[in-house]
C-alpha cells in the first residue's frame, strides 16, 4: 500500500494535525511519510499519507498515532 487517507469533519484532522506536530508517534509518522492536507468544504476534509520512496504504509503506524490522539483528548 502506497497511501493511506483520514476523512473527517475539521475537528478530527485538527486533531490529527495536532498530534503530528506534538506526539512522538505523529513526528515519526512525518519523517516517514508525504503528507498532504485538503480542505475541501466541512465535511469535505482528508490528510493523505503517501509512503516516501522505498517504503510502504505500515497500518500500526497509525493506530499509534490514534492511540496518541484519544489519551490526548481524553
Amino acid at each position: 500500500m502506497k497511501e493511506f487517507k483520514i476523512e473527517g469533519q475539521p475537528n478530527l484532522i485538527l486533531e490529527v494535525v495536532r498530534a503530528l506536530k506534538y506526539n512522538s508517534s505523529g513526528i515519526g509518522l512525518r519523517k516517514l511519510y508525504d503528507i498532504k492536507i485538503e480542505r475541501k468544504s466541512y465535511f469535505n476534509n482528508k490528510i493523505i499519507f503517501t509512503a516516501k520512496e522505498g517504503r510502504e504504509i505500515n497500518t500500526q503506524h497509525f493506530f499509534y498515532l490514534a492511540l496518541d490522539i484519544n489519551l490526548t483528548i481524553s
